[in-house]
């Protein structure tokens, strides 16, 4: 299972003097995505079925389509959170460009899907 934790945006005022430190906040946005993938390793595992845990911190649709290259992945499952309009278009997907993307075949999943 990978998460990809989108890298944030600074403005640049929060990158002055004051105590703000990047490298701890990106740490803790990694160790709250880290938590709540065990959370679901949990709902993922049966028996003969090993789920492992990837979190990084970047970009979901080029981290994502790397990874699975990397790896050789057989299949990738991603969420779609089912954006429209305007939205999509302001936000983009990842789910849709990683199904431009992708070395391997894709699985989208809608977000009111059950486990």
């Amino acid at each position: 299972m990978l998460h990809v934790v989108p890298t944030p945006n600074y403005p640049p005022v929060m990158l002055g003097e004051g105590g703000f430190s990047p490298a701890n906040y990106e740490g803790s946005l990694r160790d709250d995505a880290e938590q709540q993938a065990e959370a679901m390793v949990g709902r993922a595992e049966k028996p003969g079925v090993v789920v492992q845990t990837t979190v990084v911190v970047g970009s979901p649709f080029h981290d994502i389509c790397k990874i699975a290259a990397q790896s050789k992945s057989d299949l990738i499952v991603v969420g779609s959170h089912g954006r429209t309009g305007l939205s999509q278009v302001l936000l983009g997907s990842v789910a849709e460009r990683v199904v431009r993307h992708a070395p391997c075949p894709i699985l989208v999943v809608s977000k009111t899907a059950q486990a």
